[in-house]
């Protein structure tokens, strides 16, 4: 893939014969453009302001191999669907099954979810930081403490 951000050619987690299935999750309302992994990605990157920002999350899941191909494929994507993408995160799925006794897949997930108009969400949101009497309270330097909040993932949109 592309990185648009980086400017260069950035290569996958794997070789493209190990994967056996592999899939971009969205939800509803998330831009059908972002089906494809180097448009996500880029866009990803794109809506990050600083520099330093982690756009993604990775997890790697291994799947239980008393189950057949198709069971496992159904346990994640139904896994992903419930925990990840019915909440507005993209979910970017690799299978992997070489056949060894060692079926997993590689999750990239989006931080950001998204909105019922396909647009990035904050991951987090800022507040003042109140006494017991609801009043903002200040720090030694004058100024309103705040703090910063992970933003809850929306729900299921209508």
């Amino acid at each position: 893939m592309y990185s648009e951000h980086d400017h260069e050619w950035k290569h996958p987690h794997s070789s493209p014969e190990r994967v056996v299935y592999r899939e971009v999750m969205l939800p509803d309302n998330a831009p059908r453009e972002y089906a494809d992994s180097q448009t996500l990605w880029n866009a990803v990157d794109a809506a990050e302001k600083r520099k330093d920002s982690q756009t993604a999350r990775r997890m790697l899941i291994v799947l239980p191999k008393e189950l057949t191909y198709e069971q496992n494929l159904a346990l994640i994507r139904d896994y992903c669907q419930q925990e990840f993408v019915s909440k507005g995160m993209i979910c970017d799925l690799y299978y992997h099954d070489e056949g060894d006794g060692n079926p997993h897949v590689h999750l990239l997930l989006t931080l950001r979810a998204m909105d019922e108009h396909g647009e990035w969400l904050d991951k987090t949101r800022t507040e003042y930081m109140l006494d017991e009497h609801g009043k903002r309270i200040k720090g030694r330097n004058g100024k309103w403490k705040i703090r910063n909040i992970n933003a809850p993932a929306p729900g299921p949109f209508p």
